[in-house]
């Protein structure tokens, strides 16, 4: 299992579990894949998946990244 400082807590992940990028921006995702190849079974996107990007109304990009984490969980 690893560890990942989110917000303000922690998540737990598996690397043999799915793991859902919530972007649609192509560049970010390919990025974030990049860094994660070979570490995660299987990485995919919020843009790959079809799902609809929620309006990015925080006032902090972590707050924007956290409102589209929800909505990436909630489809």
């Amino acid at each position: 299992n690893a560890v990942s400082r989110a917000g303000k807590g922690l998540v737990m992940f598996s690397a043999d579990q799915p793991l859902v990028i919530a972007s649609h921006n192509a560049h970010k995702i390919a990025e974030i894949t990049a860094l994660l190849a070979g570490t995660m079974s299987h990485i995919t996107s919020a843009k790959a998946l079809g799902l609809i990007s929620p309006d990015e109304t925080g006032a902090t990009c972590l707050e924007n990244a956290q409102l589209k984490a929800a909505a990436a969980v909630k489809a």
